[in-house]
């Protein structure tokens, strides 16, 4: 009798949570547009501003501080140094690591259907490596990357 009991709770709660649905209305894969750990510029926001995708995020975003600089422009988001330099954020276009904050001036605001900035570095989204420097995620209009993730 104690193993019916032992084996309905073992195989009876998984199924019971496993199969749980997200109730709160919204895509799981896509994060709240309103958060304190993100910062999102849609499309909307994007096609109103003429200029590098660059210049409409430093003007929308906070907490976040942009130097332009001889070579690609510092980006900082949770201080100004580390001890192994520049407090970099990592950035991603479509999916794809970009290896300098340059890719930023190389795309028109109208070119982009979506950017979230995580000055904590911390995503849901899967795929990509949080850095504790901060984190740029850049969805192109056209791509089906958004929808993906």
């Amino acid at each position: 009798m104690r193993f019916k009991t032992l084996f309905g709770c073992l195989v009876g709660f998984p199924l019971l949570f496993g199969c749980a649905h997200n109730a709160s209305g919204r895509d799981a894969g896509r994060p709240e547009a309103h958060s304190r750990r993100m910062l999102v510029i849609e499309e909307a926001q994007l096609t109103r501003r003429a200029g590098t995708l660059l210049s409409v995020m430093q003007s929308a975003a906070g907490p976040m501080e942009i130097r332009e600089t001889s070579g690609c422009p510092e980006i900082t988001m949770r201080g100004k140094k580390r001890f192994h330099g520049a407090a970099t954020p990592s950035i991603y276009v479509n999916g794809m690591h970009a290896t300098n904050t340059c890719v930023l001036n190389d795309f028109l605001a109208v070119d982009v259907r979506r950017v979230e900035i995580y000055p904590s570095g911390i995503t849901s989204r899967p795929g990509y490596v949080n850095s504790a420097d901060g984190l740029i995620l850049v969805f192109l209009v056209g791509s089906g990357e958004l929808a993906q993730r």
